[in-house]
């Protein structure tokens, strides 16, 4: 997610404010590597993230459909499920980190 991040900052335009084909590209292949993670695993919360990361990948292709929308409700709803995806990932490994025992 962390490379993903980086790659969608080097390409995008920064506005916002039409479909960027670059970083839907970054998203859906972003999208492969945590449904990969997600199908291998044998916990919810891989799943739950690749999830949250699909609303934000169908997000990015709505965005090419020939509706208007408003670029500061497009950034927003990116940035919803970007932290929902991230904060699901945060909150699944600390509850799957190894507790030393006294």
């Amino acid at each position: 997610m962390v490379a993903a991040a980086f790659l969608s900052w080097l390409l995008s335009s920064g506005g916002f404010l039409g479909p960027e084909a670059n970083l839907l590209a970054v998203d859906f292949s972003l999208m492969v590597v945590i449904g990969a993670v997600a199908f291998q695993s044998k916990k919810v919360w891989p799943l739950l993230a690749c999830g949250f990361h699909m609303n934000s990948l169908f997000t990015h292709a709505a965005s090419f459909l020939p509706l208007g929308f408003a670029p500061g409700a497009y950034a927003d709803t990116l940035v919803f499920w970007s932290h929902l995806a991230c904060l699901t990932l945060a909150v699944g490994a600390w509850l799957e980190r190894p507790v030393p025992s006294r």
